[in-house]
């Protein structure tokens, strides 16, 4: 629960760090690679069970291979 408050917060300060017209050159980078790297993280997520299937058939793949 506590989990969720503070990464909730988290993005709100980011948004208005990004949105506020007078906040420092560094903290505006943060605030963006924040929101990026929460952009690929949620993109991951989505394609969590093709890309687990795709690293299976290739487990597969090089376990027959080896076998040879």
């Amino acid at each position: 629960m506590i989990f969720h408050a503070v990464s909730t917060a988290v993005a709100f300060l980011v948004v208005g760090i990004i949105i506020s017209p007078n906040t420092p050159r560094w903290l505006d980078w943060v605030a963006y690679s924040y929101l990026l790297v929460m952009l690929l993280v949620g993109v991951l997520a989505i394609n969590a069970e093709r890309i687990s299937k795709y690293l299976e058939k290739k487990l597969d793949e090089n376990a027959r291979n080896k076998d040879l």
